[in-house]
């Protein structure tokens, strides 16, 4: 038999909420049942939209291993802006920069895994360096941007000194909207949005000077 006391604290407490001060105005309904469920509708919408930004980003644009993609980007970028005007032909500087960007990955390749080696969790054999290249192979795709640029400008007719600025505008405008993806994605506000792009535009005026200073 259940005791007085119990069934007294159930009735209050299933009674409380309809009788509460909260649930006398409005349509009729308590505000404790009414309001949380709103707020979770209205919450689930931002959420909704930013989960659908991101797998669009994410089929557009893959994010794995964007960080060896932007160093790459910015170190090819940087050496075109330095020694591309040196050369006075498409064919030297489409060479030198495809030289340089593969002397990047592999660099970078053998520096990770030596990091690994030090840290005494590979060692150096023909499989760990290979999965190194594949890993780091991403670095490619950022050097791919101003390589991509030279070779169009190229067939086009382009004057070879236009056809360097233009891989190098390229580079610039990689850099900047790849930090416009960054800050979509980290959804921010717009003061660290303004900052976080900003500093890829600070990235891309600093290769442009360097453009500058190398002529």
């Amino acid at each position: 038999m259940r005791k007085p006391s119990t069934t007294i604290f159930l009735k209050f407490t299933l009674l409380w909420p309809a009788c509460s001060p909260e649930s006398s105005s409005g349509s009729g309904t308590g505000h404790l049942h009414n309001r949380p469920i709103a707020d979770r509708a209205d919450s689930r919408a931002p959420r909704a939209q930013a989960s659908r930004l991101d797998r669009i980003i994410d089929r557009v644009f893959p994010l794995e291993g964007t960080n060896d993609m932007v160093y790459g980007l910015l170190l090819i970028g940087a050496i075109l802006a330095a020694e591309g005007g040196r050369h006075e032909t498409y064919e030297e500087t489409l060479l030198t920069t495809i030289v340089a960007a593969l002397l990047a990955w592999l660099a970078h390749a053998y520096s990770t895994l030596f990091g690994n080696r030090i840290e005494g969790t590979e060692h150096m054999s023909l499989r760990t360096l290979g999965r190194a290249m594949r890993r780091d192979s991403v670095l490619l795709r950022g050097g791919a941007v101003p390589i991509a640029a030279l070779a169009i400008c190229w067939p086009l007719g382009v004057e070879h000194e236009t056809g360097v600025l233009i891989a190098v505008f390229a580079v610039i405008v990689a850099i900047i909207l790849l930090e416009l993806v960054a800050a979509l994605l980290a959804h921010l506000s717009p003061r660290e949005f303004i900052f976080e792009v900003g500093v890829g535009v600070l990235y891309g005026v600093s290769i442009f000077v360097l453009k500058l200073l190398a002529h």
